[in-house]
């Protein structure tokens, strides 16, 4: 992983990982107002955010650690099984409108499972 392109690629997905926590602290902060509206738009530019840095991992970071990690696939398999349990919590939330009592509770859910 020693490859300059590769080393910037994980410094920025572990960036991501620091911008993800301020959007989740923001999304909360919206869900305490609950205001419809605003949620809507702070999931909406989350769910994309989180889909981009999703194909990163699986493009960059998860060949590399696979290729340069002693035993790095399965640490990868560990952690693309977890990320299928996320993805499922995601596309449940995905499906519950912004304005239903259900949608703060699964996206805290969410939020902490990340």
């Amino acid at each position: 992983m020693g490859d300059v392109h590769t080393t910037n690629a994980i410094e920025f997905l572990l960036g991501e990982h620091l911008r993800f926590q301020r959007a989740f602290q923001e999304l909360d902060d919206l869900l305490k107002e609950g205001d419809p509206a605003p949620i809507a738009e702070a999931f909406r530019d989350l769910r994309k955010d989180l889909s981009t840095h999703e194909e990163a991992e699986e493009t960059i970071l998860w060949p590399a650690v696979r290729a340069d990690v002693p035993g790095g696939e399965d640490l990868v398999r560990g952690r693309l099984e977890e990320e299928q349990t996320l993805k499922e919590q995601l596309a449940q939330l995905d499906e519950t409108d912004v304005a239903d009592s259900e949608f703060p509770i699964r996206a805290r859910a969410f939020m902490q499972a990340v």
